[in-house]
């Protein structure tokens, strides 16, 4: 418990108070004009402090919906939102007008959901000149820190924003569901390696495939059946698997290089390339697998995973994080088992 607090005192502010955009919106109009029409009792610190506590805040009449401030106690709220919150909250509202974005009060953006839109906007020419190699996974990945891949696309409002900002209305590359190409194996004539895929991620960009001379087939998840609909001479080439590093993501490698060994294949796990910096909480957004810290290495088949895999899985165990697939680059996984691939193919061919 003291730990817990202890970790909860280190968050910045905003995340501490549990604020949002409506939120800021409001303390806003408070601010300029005394009073605000917005819902603001579902954020516990106003509801609890600037309410209850401090009694800055109250509600208007039954007559009336909103909340107003009484004149003799302005000026100690107006001190307050000035030391804390004007220069940050006026900024915010600035780079919505200056980039059309609505600001109608009801887009839940967080602080760093809007730091997030700001360093896109300023990186603008430089995004729209590579758009194509970006998925909305991958985007959401690089520009939303520590959100995880999956985060952008899970909040329209955000994703309707960027786009604003980019000024574009096309959907990123894949994230159009009757565009189906993603869905198949995506094959080039001189791959020298098969890397099964837990997602879909990097099925969505092809052309990167083809450069990298890659064979790519979406296993989907738990969905290892998949593995039987593999042609025959396809499975001759070095195979390799890309995934989460979670719980659930590696129990299904294991699973999976089982299914394979069976059939008389082998299989090696490409090691991550992202940076510690993009390591995700397990208890982030949308992620439901969780460590089982009572179980040596979490229970994962030991000798399914090298010296290296161990170390990188016992340290993201202790510190309770995971490694989002769409967190990776695959050019770089595949660079550092070039040298073994190159060997395997000259053995083939000797």
């Amino acid at each position: 418990m003291m730990n817990q607090k202890k970790a909860k005192k280190s968050l910045p502010l905003d995340h501490r108070y549990n604020f949002t955009w409506p939120h800021y919106r409001a303390l806003r109009q408070l601010y300029t004009d005394g009073q605000t029409n917005l819902q603001i009792t579902s954020n516990d610190f106003i509801k609890q402090r600037l309410i209850g506590g401090k009694s800055w805040i109250q509600p208007k009449l039954r007559s009336e919906k909103g909340y107003f401030i009484a004149e003799y106690l302005r000026s100690k709220y107006n001190a307050w939102y000035e030391e804390d919150y004007k220069e940050k909250i006026d900024r915010f509202q600035q780079f919505f007008d200056d980039h059309d974005i609505p600001d109608e009060g009801t887009h839940p953006y967080r602080s760093e959901d809007i730091d997030s839109l700001m360093a896109i906007a300023v990186l603008k020419e430089d995004i729209l000149r590579d758009f194509d190699t970006y998925t909305l996974n991958s985007f959401s990945n690089q520009f939303f820190k520590n959100k995880g891949a999956k985060y952008l696309g899970d909040h329209e409002s955000l994703k309707k924003a960027v786009k604003a900002i980019l000024k574009i209305d096309v959907n990123f590359p894949g994230e159009d569901r009757k565009d189906n190409q993603w869905r198949l194996a995506i094959e080039c004539d001189d791959a020298e390696v098969l890397v099964l895929c837990e997602n879909y991620h990097f099925l969505r960009l092809p052309e990167t495939a083809r450069k990298l001379r890659v064979d790519l087939w979406s296993i989907g998840g738990n969905n290892i059946a998949a593995i039987d609909r593999i042609p025959n001479h396809k499975v001759q080439l070095p195979l390799y698997y890309s995934c989460d590093w979670d719980d659930a993501g590696l129990h299904i490698y294991s699973r999976v290089k089982a299914r394979l060994n069976a059939k008389g294949f082998e299989i090696q796990l490409l090691y991550p390339s992202a940076s510690e910096d993009r390591h995700l909480p397990v208890n982030s957004d949308n992620h439901y697998s969780k460590w089982q810290h009572a179980k040596k290495l979490s229970g994962l088949e030991l000798t399914d995973f090298s010296d290296e895999a161990k170390k990188l899985i016992q340290r993201l165990i202790q510190s309770d994080q995971w490694i989002e697939e769409e967190s990776n680059n695959l050019g770089a996984m595949l660079q550092r088992i070039r040298p073994v691939e190159l060997h395997k193919r000259a053995e083939q061919m000797s």
